[in-house]
């Protein structure tokens, strides 16, 4: 029994490892570093990764898009950037 749930662990691990992968690919082939983090950002769902976006709109953007608050969105520079960061909230749903 033991090692029935063994395996089960494992395959779970495996699997989470290859879609964890399988993003970092996909992310690698933007050309726009900035573009580039935020699908990092998107695919691991780690805010963390956030930081590394040096367009201050869109690092707003990636961290309400993962569970920041939308009033962040406020605090970007154009009606066009909030509209886009209140879209990025709305896809977090």
């Amino acid at each position: 029994m033991k090692k029935y749930y063994f395996t089960i662990a494992l395959l779970i691990a495996l699997m989470w490892l290859a879609g964890t992968a399988s993003a970092a690919v996909t992310c690698s082939t933007i050309d726009n570093s900035d573009d580039r983090a935020y699908c990092r950002a998107v695919q691991t769902n780690s805010q963390g990764q956030c930081s590394a976006i040096q367009s201050y709109n869109l690092r707003q953007q990636c961290l309400v898009r993962l569970g920041a608050r939308q009033t962040l969105c406020q605090t970007t520079s154009s009606p066009w950037a909030k509209e886009q960061c209140k879209d990025a909230a709305r896809a977090r749903r």
